[in-house]
């Protein structure tokens, strides 16, 4: 049958809805995301509608996605006119051929028997954005992705076309799903919360019933630090869904659940007025980032991976294993955490007993043997609960190592054959040496475990035998560009001002984050820089850098800190260990503890420890104790132990803590301390030997005239009592 030819009598069909003709030459394009119609470049530059949402534009998107460009008369009769008898339809048919002949010209349309072919392919954004996903290009597919495909959009006679269209915007909607999911876990998988959050938020707006989009949604808000947004969007959210009868699963829940007690904390009241500075992003450790979760991925197969992370102070060890954290718990995962403490680090085997502690309460500890549960409650008694058919089985003299490795291997197993499991332990630094020596030797254990075991540390002095199957990972501090990016991960900036306050910060802190944001929480504090709503301003960065090389940064903003705040940073300082609220409350005397606090932690002076607060590095409490006049150190110390003797029967650790704090200001006192430490600790042997006693209650960092000035200040009666020799009575 030759082509269609001529203009047919009468009007221009149905539904056909003015517009400019296409320009002679002029390309045309389909629109069929988020709303359908023809376009082409007019004379300006501006885009030109050649047709606007109507039968013969449905018939051309059909034709411009159909196989080759073409259908049959009968196929497209059925698509748009449904409800006219077969010769008013082709008669109709006709019409809308001759009318998008004249806006497309005559040659873009023929027939071929009883076949329409669109000659010419005709560019169509769905077809881009469907290409986009096919060759994994997420960037350019989300960028693509204008609406649901020809929505809102129904025609007489139409109910065929509109299946087809509601079949297709099915398919394309669940391909922008994926893309939109696929981009938010790559820029939460590499620390970058806030390219997820607007993702996140258009995938929960598009579809309020997909609980998936919105607990992720809430856990970027709270990577990024915004928790009053996570909070109203957390209600919002469960608003939305229970409108849309939908029962949220346990990762949106546990999100929700995780939402609310960040909303539980007290507001800030008593520090300088503001939210303090912005959490910035983490850059320049995406690699690393990247590396812990493949890690990870490798323990769900069944290989258990080992990495050993160490880096200076300050460089960011801490924040990293909280990203990790968090984004395995966001997956799924089974994560065990925790630090090893400064103040426990001359007790053997003491982050040993913490480790089989946090084990023990997970799903499939149970299943260990008697004879493993006996040498686990010998080293840490308060699994007795955990374990109550064990009896305490201390290893023989020579064997401890032996014998915990195995039961800590087995106890590994056990946790682990339940479900794929994250051990991150951080601070290993200040681990006391015989639990450095049974993590190395667990580690050469574990190689068919489907554990990822992440130990993260400074640089140890002397030699620890890292295991030979560990990964080695090492962060450095940030260069000039990578503290350009963070500034401009908290606001946006005029043309080269980021650079000129990148360069100030890097001089300041030397490309040590800690250090960096410390400066940037100085320098907004005392006005040398602020943020107008989304907007860095600096009057002179040159200044700002002059100003912030006048002395050590932790130093000077210790000293911009209220005298209830910088209490209990001293508190915690001098603990080196964390405390309750309630005990920093006595210590600082504020009836605003809930509020000092939370205000710390948005500065990044201190970090949540269980029911607990600690001091977030201790380089912080170096600068806290340096800052701090003797007299208000010795106060605190008074207020400090009163608090933990309070308790009617200190046990022998508050009494030994208590004697640490002591020592330095009242002897006496500390040696009281060390008696009733001694008469409550069976093992100290300290009557024996009252040196080595004194040396082990002071701890590792004692200095030799401290042990004996401890030692002498014994009562005599009591020495004399005791049987001490010759020798010792005169000290």
């Amino acid at each position: 049958m030759p082509p269609d030819k001529g203009a047919p009598h009468g009007a221009p069909p149905a539904g056909l809805v003015p517009g400019a003709p296409a320009p002679s030459g002029a390309a045309v394009r389909l629109r069929a995301l988020g709303r359908l119609e023809l376009v082409t470049a007019g004379l300006d530059g501006d885009e030109v509608r050649v047709l606007g949402p109507s039968k013969p534009l449905a018939l051309l998107a059909y034709l411009a996605l159909a196989p080759r460009g073409r259908a049959t008369r009968d196929r497209l009769l059925t698509l748009l006119w449904s409800d006219a008898d077969p010769e008013r339809g082709r008669r109709t048919l006709r019409q809308t051929l001759w009318a998008l002949r004249q806006r497309l010209g005559e040659g873009a349309l023929l027939t071929e028997g009883d076949e329409v072919v669109l000659v010419h392919p005709l560019p169509v954004d769905a077809d881009h954005f469907a290409r986009a996903v096919e060759a994994g290009a997420l960037a350019e597919a989300w960028a693509l992705y204008r609406g649901p495909f020809i929505p809102e959009f129904a025609l007489l006679g139409g109910a065929g076309f509109e299946r087809w269209a509601d079949a297709r915007r099915e398919q394309l909607d669940a391909a922008w799903r994926a893309v939109g999911m696929a981009l938010a876990r790559q820029a939460l998988d590499a620390a970058r919360p806030l390219e997820a959050i607007p993702v996140l938020q258009a995938l929960a707006d598009a579809d309020p019933a997909d609980p998936d989009a919105a607990a992720l949604l809430l856990d970027a808000l709270l990577a990024a630090g915004d928790r009053p947004r996570a909070v109203r969007e957390a209600d919002r959210l469960e608003q939305r869904l229970a409108r849309a009868g939908v029962r949220p699963g346990a990762a949106f829940r546990a999100t929700v659940q995780r939402v609310r007690r960040a909303a539980a904390l007290p507001t800030a009241t008593t520090l300088a007025a503001g939210e303090g500075p912005r959490r910035p992003e983490m850059v320049g450790r995406e690699a690393t980032f990247a590396t812990l979760l493949s890690g990870w991925r490798r323990a769900t197969g069944g290989a258990g991976t080992i990495q050993v992370m160490r880096a200076a102070a300050g460089l960011g060890k801490t924040r990293m294993l909280a990203e990790v954290t968090q984004r395995l718990e966001d997956m799924g995962g089974a994560v065990v955490a925790l630090r090893a403490r400064r103040a426990d680090r001359d007790i053997p085997y003491a982050l040993a007993a913490s480790l089989a502690t946090a084990l023990a309460g997970r799903a499939g500890a149970a299943g260990v043997s008697t004879a493993t549960a006996s040498v686990l409650v010998a080293l840490a008694p308060g699994l007795s609960n955990a374990f109550p058919r064990a009896v305490p089985a201390p290893p023989l003299e020579g064997e401890a190592l032996r014998m915990r490795t195995l039961a800590l291997e087995e106890l590994l197993r056990a946790v682990s054959d339940e479900a794929p499991l994250a051990l991150l332990v951080d601070d290993l630094h200040w681990g006391d040496e015989a639990s450095r020596l049974l993590l190395a030797s667990v580690c050469d254990r574990v190689a068919d475990l489907s554990l990822l075991l992440v130990l993260a540390m400074r640089p140890l002095r002397g030699d620890w035998p890292m295991p030979a199957s560990a990964t080695a990972i090492e962060l450095l501090p940030l260069s000039p560009d990578q503290l350009e990016l963070l500034l401009g991960s908290m606001a946006h900036a005029a043309p080269g001002l980021l650079a000129a306050l990148s360069r100030a910060l890097h001089a300041a802190s030397g490309g040590i984050p800690l250090l960096a944001v410390a400066a940037l929480d100085l320098a907004q504090k005392r006005g040398w820089l602020r943020i107008d709503g989304e907007v860095w301003h600096a009057e002179a960065p040159e200044r700002l850098g002059a100003a912030l090389a006048g002395g050590s940064v932790l130093d000077q903003l210790m000293h911009d800190l209220p005298a209830d705040a910088l209490a209990m940073l001293v508190a915690l300082a001098l603990v080196r260990g964390p405390l309750s609220a309630a005990a920093l409350r006595h210590v600082a005397g504020s009836a605003e503890a809930g509020g000092v606090l939370e205000a710390l932690e948005q500065r990044g002076l201190v970090v949540p420890a269980g029911m607990e607060w600690e001091v977030a590095h201790d380089r912080l409490a170096d600068a806290a104790l340096e800052v701090a006049t003797v007299a208000r150190r010795h106060a605190v110390t008074d207020r400090l132990v009163h608090t933990l003797l309070a308790d009617p029967s200190p046990a022998p650790r508050t009494w030994q803590l208590a004697g640490r704090l002591l020592m330095p200001v009242r002897v006496e006192d500390a040696a009281r301390c060390f008696r009733r430490w001694m008469e409550r600790s069976p093992g100290a042997a300290g009557w024996r030997d009252p040196l080595a006693a004194a040396a082990r209650f002071l701890g590792p960092d004692a200095r030799v005239p401290d042990v004996q000035r401890l030692a002498r200040a014994l009562p005599l009666r009591v020495r004399l009592w005791r049987g001490y020799p010759v020798a010792f009575l005169a000290l």
